[in-house]
């Protein structure tokens, strides 16, 4: 692997080039992005009337309290149903256990 001809380089090993590397390429994109002027759809120049009130609309909804309560909601039932879909076979096969250790009933 590439990564290993990095190992001793500099004092450092190669685990700690991955980190230095993958700084440096967040670093290289992000200086850039934020030097960007930003401007909100309303006034850029880019774009017409209809991509500005779509634009616009979708920060709006984007920024409702009840978006981030839906994804919420949707993350919790996510977990829920792989959870179940997980340890259901464990479940039933315990329950089945104790089920065999159960006395036998009389009438």
């Amino acid at each position: 692997m590439a990564m290993d001809r990095l190992n001793g380089k500099g004092g450092l090993d190669s685990w700690q080039w991955v980190f230095i590397i993958e700084t440096a390429m967040t670093l290289v994109m992000v200086i850039p992005a934020y030097l960007l002027p930003i401007t909100s759809p309303e006034t850029s120049k880019a774009l017409n009337q209809g991509h500005k009130t779509w634009g616009s609309a979708a920060i709006k909804v984007v920024i409702r309290p009840s978006t981030y309560t839906s994804f919420l909601v949707y993350i919790c039932a996510c977990i829920i149903g792989t959870s179940q879909g997980n340890f259901a076979l464990v479940i039933l096969h315990e329950a089945n256990q104790l089920i065999a250790t159960l006395p036998p009933l009389r009438s």
